[in-house]
C-alpha cells in the first residue's frame, strides 16, 4: 500500500507533468480543436489590471476572473514537481493530455463552452 511507504510529516504532490501556463494553454486549445492568440502581458501591467479590477468589483458588484490574487498568482514562477511522490510513493506518471481532454469534455458537458 503507497502510505507505508509515505514518510510520516511528509508531503507529496500527487500531480502529473507541470507545465507553464502558456504551455497549458496551448496544449489545451491544440486538445479542443480551438486555435487561440496568446499575448504576453508583463507582470507589473497584469499586477496593475489586477488590482483596478478588484477596485471595481467591490464597488459596482462586477464578477470577473481576474482580481488582485489571480494576477499575483499568474506572475508567480509556479513549478512543482511530483518526483518525491514519484520516488517514494511508486506513483506513476499520469497522462496530462488525457486529462486535459477530459477537463474539455466536462467543461462541454456543463456549457461552459
Amino acid at each position: 500500500m503507497l502510505i507505508n511507504n509515505a514518510g510520516v510529516g511528509e508531503s507529496y504532490l500527487l500531480a502529473g507533468e507541470n507545465l507553464i501556463y502558456r504551455e497549458f494553454f496551448e496544449r489545451a486549445a491544440k486538445l479542443a480543436g480551438k486555435k487561440i492568440i496568446l499575448i504576453p502581458i508583463p507582470s507589473n501591467l497584469l499586477n496593475w489590471l489586477g488590482e483596478r479590477v478588484t477596485f471595481l468589483e467591490t464597488r459596482l458588484g462586477w464578477i470577473n476572473s481576474l482580481s488582485r490574487a489571480n494576477a499575483r498568482m499568474l506572475c508567480l514562477p509556479n513549478y512543482f514537481s511530483n518526483q518525491k511522490a514519484r520516488r517514494d510513493l511508486a506513483m506513476s506518471d499520469n497522462d496530462t493530455d488525457l486529462a486535459i481532454e477530459r477537463s474539455i469534455e466536462w467543461f462541454k458537458i456543463e456549457q461552459y463552452f
